[in-house]
């Protein structure tokens, strides 16, 4: 029942055809909050050909909102694949600024990647400022392009099976 969708953004879209099958408001400029981090990880996951890789995440990492628990600490030592899950799992801004930073050199350097990648997916709509989506109002999609990235992370059996994940343990450090 449609009226019971108590969202006023939403854009339900067929995963093999793209054919949008529901829609309310799927155009009007939103802000993405944590689901910015769906670009985030599928850019880490194309980006990096060794996901197990260990990486200091040095100490420019941005600390602001949610964090990963326990918190990043300066300078650790991580596995890619841990930020990823720390990203996914518990929506940690922290991880996924050092993840940024260690991808591109910048916070601003990685949105220009996310933008990039948005318009290759159709992502008309969208303009990325940061990996975390911390709030920014230079930082905005729409329904209709989070169903766009939504259904082109789906593809990637590596996303598939991190979104899939109910919990995971970072090993310590």
């Amino acid at each position: 029942d449609p009226d019971s969708i108590s969202t006023p953004y939403i854009c339900l879209m067929d995963r093999c055809t793209g054919a949008v099958l529901f829609e309310r408001n799927a155009h009007e400029r939103i802000y993405p909050a944590s689901t910015t981090k769906i670009m985030t990880t599928l850019l880490a996951i194309e980006m990096c050909e060794d996901l197990y890789k260990v990486i200091n995440i040095g100490n420019q990492f941005d600390t602001k909102g949610s964090a990963t628990t326990p918190p990043l600490s300066r300078n650790e030592e991580l596995r890619i694949i841990d930020l990823i899950y720390c990203i996914m799992l518990v929506s940690g801004n922290d991880a996924a600024s050092a993840l940024a930073i260690y991808l591109a050199g910048s916070q601003d350097q990685f949105a220009d990647l996310m933008n990039q990648k948005a318009a290759e997916i159709g992502m008309t709509g969208t303009h990325f400022a940061n990996a975390s989506g911390l709030h920014n109002e230079e930082h905005y999609t729409t329904a209709y392009d989070m169903a766009l990235l939504g259904r082109y992370a789906m593809q990637n059996e590596a996303f598939r099976k991190i979104a899939g994940t109910a919990t995971f343990d970072v090993p310590a450090t």
